[in-house]
């Protein structure tokens, strides 16, 4: 049985390597196995609920950071 993967990411600094990432795991997992919001959610879903029915599902969830930002609320980020 394939693994499920989870892909998080900030689209303002990490997307092009998230985006590698999820091409490859694609090709050895199949698409239906990893979550990557742009492939995954479709358009006039509820994001947030597809967000967290995708964490749910998944075996594995890979998180890209950036270092030197901080969140502080709701969609505010501060660079340190």
């Amino acid at each position: 049985m394939a693994k499920k993967v989870f892909i998080s990411y900030r689209r303002e600094d990490t997307a092009p390597a998230a985006g590698r990432v999820y091409d490859r795991l694609s090709r050895l997992l199949s698409k239906r196995n990893v979550f990557f919001d742009v492939s995954t959610i479709s358009g006039g879903e509820n994001f947030e609920s597809r967000i967290v029915s995708g964490i749910e599902r998944s075996d594995a969830a890979l998180a890209f950071i950036v270092v030197g930002v901080r969140t502080r609320g709701r969609g505010a980020h501060l660079r340190t």
